[in-house]
């Protein structure tokens, strides 16, 4: 029992990664159960557990004193903003409101876990490889078995997800395990083998962040061969699948998506501009009051308008806000890719709902319940949680909440950047880079992907890169200290 103590106290970072496509896998077969629930409660434990172990084990607290005051302030600061406002269903926003600090509480007790552990890097590599090879079994399997989520229809032709239920967040982490697995392949032989695998994953995921991310697996690749690897093979072998997957685009489950959406909305358009042909416009006195005559982007009547919005679902927004602020929201569009975008959608809503609330609430988030359960006028509910983070973040958090926490994850990056320009010769060394890379990748896929912020699962993957991050360039200046005081002491 204490070799096994031991085991897991040296090796817990591994498993914790390594479980992660469990739960998940796990999650996605019993969505909705009692069961579903203990792996949601378990992920939320981490971040106790993992925050009180930093705490025990810091050499300076004062941060954690700092850190937790500030958290603090504006957590209450939130709860008293919506009590103002009516609380609609506390526990409901409180839940949110942890999910969204999920992230950086995380990120803040990884930064002082991992600087104590020696072999921080080999243990969460480690177990990436394991993650990433239980992921791509799982797809395997359930393609084999016919259980598989697809990414956008019910075959493989328009992309594969496998045994993961959020679409969203599983195309974030397999971004993440296929870039770190692949970067540190690229020394080892198995590169050949595993390349291909990550290639296949990534090309048949049929997401645009997961074909771009996997454009720039493969760039980096062909780069880091050339400058640092310089090995013949390998240029050759990363060229030949770029190459490959860049030519064979159009014969991609993505590209068959994305065409597949734009034929249907030129379709929808078509349709709406012979529909709203102003010169077909018929004189209608009701509507002469309603109808700005000088505005040439709004020729139609309001009640055309609603007519047109209505058939692209956007009657729940009419029937609690009107349609006059609808259409002024949209800007009188006619655009069939705006009218039927859902995340268009969820953010016109959102602004709709901040523009009735208080000074204090724009400062610090309205309630998340007032989006997520919208009431039309027939009493049925609509969940318009917005997806794009960092505008979820302003709405939810408010221009204060946003500010602390994007500028938490500033910092780290700014810092990154400044040890990196003053040693520009770590931009030729791969096992650094990489990480930059994927900060960048996941923050903005999660903006224009979606499901990364306020995603329990995502969350932690995006926290451990950030710290692995700040603790490898960290150790750039850690370098150089004992050159200067080497020179010091000689003279």
């Amino acid at each position: 029992m204490k070799k096994i103590g031991l085991y897991l106290k040296e090796h817990w970072i591994k498993w914790l990664i390594a479980i992660l496509p469990i739960m998940d896998i796990a999650t996605y077969f019993f969505m909705g159960s009692s069961i579903d629930f203990v792996f949601t409660f378990i992920r939320f434990l981490f971040l106790p557990i993992l925050y009180i172990y930093a705490f025990i084990i810091s050499k300076n607290r004062k941060y954690h004193y700092i850190f937790t005051f500030i958290l603090l302030i504006y957590s209450l600061c939130h709860i008293l903003s919506c009590y103002l406002s009516g609380y609609i269903n506390f526990v409901e926003d409180v839940a949110n409101l942890l999910r969204i600090l999920y992230m950086p509480i995380l990120l803040f007790s990884f930064l002082v876990i991992f600087k104590s552990n020696k072999n921080m890097e080999k243990e969460i590599t480690d177990g990436v490889l394991i993650a990433f090879i239980i992921t791509i079994i799982s797809i395997v399997l359930s393609l084999i078995t016919d259980t598989a989520n697809y990414t956008y229809a019910d075959d493989i032709s328009r992309g594969v997800i496998g045994w993961f239920y959020s679409k969203n967040s599983q195309t974030l982490i397999l971004i993440t395990l296929s870039l770190i697995y692949g970067i540190y392949s690229l020394k080892k032989k198995s590169f050949y083998i595993i390349l291909p695998v990550i290639c296949l994953a990534l090309y048949f995921n049929a997401t645009k962040a997961a074909f771009i991310s996997l454009i720039v697996l493969l760039a980096m690749c062909v780069f880091y061969t050339i400058f640092e690897i310089k090995n013949a093979k390998k240029i050759l072998y990363s060229i030949l699948m770029l190459i490959l997957v860049v030519g064979t685009f159009k014969l991609s489950p993505t590209y068959r998506q994305l065409t597949s959406y734009i034929d249907h909305q030129t379709e929808g358009n078509a349709d709406i501009q012979e529909e709203f042909d102003p010169s077909l416009e018929e004189d209608d006195d009701d509507d002469d009051d309603l109808t700005n005559p000088d505005a040439s982007h709004k020729p139609n009547s309001l009640s055309r308008y609603e007519t047109l919005y209505r058939k692209y679902a956007l009657g729940i927004l009419i029937d609690n806000y009107g349609i006059e602020n609808v259409v002024e929201k949209y800007n009188y569009t006619t655009d069939a890719f705006i009218l039927a975008n859902t995340r268009t959608k969820k953010k016109i809503a959102a602004s709709l709902i901040y523009d009735s609330e208080s000074n204090f609430s724009h400062a610090v988030g309205f309630e998340f319940t007032k989006i997520n359960n919208i009431t039309d006028s027939k009493g049925n509910i609509e969940t318009l949680d917005l997806e794009n983070d960092i505008t979820a973040l302003f709405y939810y958090l408010g221009y204060v909440g946003l500010a602390l926490y994007l500028g938490f994850i500033l910092y780290f990056v700014i810092k990154i950047f400044k040890i990196l320009i003053k040693n520009p010769k770590y931009i030729l060394k791969v096992e650094y880079m990489i990480w930059v890379v994927l900060i960048f990748l996941l923050v903005v896929g999660g903006e224009y992907n979606g499901a990364l912020l306020r995603r329990p699962s995502t969350n932690i993957y995006l926290a451990i890169v950030i710290s692995v991050a700040v603790i490898k360039f960290e150790s750039i200046l850690n370098q150089k200290e004992p050159k200067k005081k080497l020179l010091k002491s000689k003279k």
